[in-house]
């Protein structure tokens, strides 16, 4: 990675987080980042209430800061307090320290985006397989007896219930009746 590579990763990474409010007094930082792939120098300054971050030397500064980008990025992050990098020498730091910790306290931690815990849902139970032909009864219901005539038949009025009982009167018979007369007769004769 390059040092513009490197510089711009790290502007991206903190200039929008910095609260400019909290930047009480003018400082200049100078920071030179000594890797071998990505070595080179930039600033981060406020100057009149103006706020910088920038790729070029400071002359002028207040303080100056030389590390790897690594370190850097874990000072700027939190990760890393600055007094244990200076103190394990990972940062050399020259100058106000009082203006880099004040740089450092105006930071804006990240948020962490909340951690979702995994919910499992209940797999739903399985029904034992049927055979076709239960399936079958079970979908459509069994025909209703048929019990409608006799409930009718006890709702009717007892007159019309008797009626209904008294056997039909025989017409067809009488005519059978002179039939079987008359061969008689023919025998008479």
């Amino acid at each position: 990675m390059t040092f513009a590579e490197k510089f711009d990763e790290l502007k991206n990474a903190y200039y929008a987080r910095v609260d400019t409010k909290k930047l009480t007094r003018d400082f200049a930082i100078q920071v030179t980042m000594t890797d071998e792939d990505c070595g080179g120098t930039f600033y981060i300054a406020n100057i009149l209430g103006l706020f910088s971050f920038e790729p070029y030397d400071y002359h002028d500064n207040t303080a100056i800061i030389d590390a790897p980008s690594a370190d850097i990025a874990a000072v700027l992050d939190g990760a890393l307090s600055p007094e244990e990098a200076v103190a394990s020498g990972r940062v050399r730091l020259f100058g106000s320290a009082d203006d880099v910790l004040l740089f450092l306290s105006a930071i804006k931690k990240k948020k962490k985006a909340p951690v979702r815990k995994a919910v499992k849902k209940a797999a739903p139970k399985a029904k034992a397989a049927k055979p076709a032909e239960e399936a079958k009864a079970e979908e459509k219901p069994a025909p209703a007896k048929k019990a409608a005539p006799k409930a009718k038949a006890a709702q009717k009025p007892v007159a019309e219930a008797k009626a209904e009982e008294k056997p039909a009167p025989a017409k067809k018979a009488a005519p059978k009746a002179k039939a079987a007369e008359k061969p008689a007769k023919k025998a008479k004769k």
